[in-house]
């Protein structure tokens, strides 16, 4: 009854990440390898995967952001922010390829010589699944700076947006006002002459 429970606590954290996707040309594989999870294992795969992309989608969404500061001051600052948040999970996301391959590789060898390979498969799986847990708390971390720095970004375009408004309307004011004097100015000048 626990191990259902769990099972299905996890098949929802799953469930909720997936939501979140944005991607529909990635939509049809994860609902197919979520429904196809059939142990907790597979579902933190499915997570981890999720994880992945959803930081993928907001990098995009984060580097779109920042193209928008072009010009300004801080485009620099935020494009060394933005290489050094991507390189930390390109990082994270090598190693979590590395660290499945790696138990793939012992359960492979562990199936083909049981008696001549000492492994404890409980143990490897133990160590994978902490692996996992904290790759899987490096990306929450990557996509709450992520998050942020695109925040960041946003604030400033806006504040420059406002700004640039703000500069048009008054030298649309400006222009006008000249308008006005040049055309009191005629009407003056036209007055003289009628008299």
């Amino acid at each position: 009854m626990f191990l259902i429970q769990f099972i299905l606590k996890e098949k929802q954290k799953v469930w909720c990440s997936f939501e979140e996707l944005k991607s529909k040309n990635k939509e049809n594989e994860f609902r197919t390898r979520i429904n196809n999870a059939r142990n907790v294992g597979l579902l933190r795969d499915v997570y981890a995967d999720l994880v992945t992309e959803k930081i993928k989608q907001v990098q995009e969404e984060v580097k779109n952001s920042i193209d928008k500061t072009n010009g300004s001051d801080d485009y620099n600052d935020f494009n060394s922010k933005f290489a050094a948040i991507k390189d930390k999970n390109d990082n994270t996301v090598s190693q979590k390829k590395v660290d499945k391959d790696a138990i793939r590789q012992k359960m492979k060898r562990f199936g083909a010589n049981q008696k001549s390979v000492k492994i404890d498969i409980k143990e490897e799986k133990d160590k994978q699944r902490e692996k996992l847990a904290i790759q899987l708390k490096e990306q929450a971390v990557t996509l709450e700076q992520l998050e942020a720095l695109k925040q960041e970004t946003n604030n400033l375009y806006l504040e420059e947006s406002d700004k640039t408004r703000t500069l048009i309307n008054s030298i649309d004011s400006h222009i006008n006002k000249i308008k006005n004097l040049r055309n009191l100015k005629k009407l003056e000048i036209l007055k003289l002459l009628k008299k």
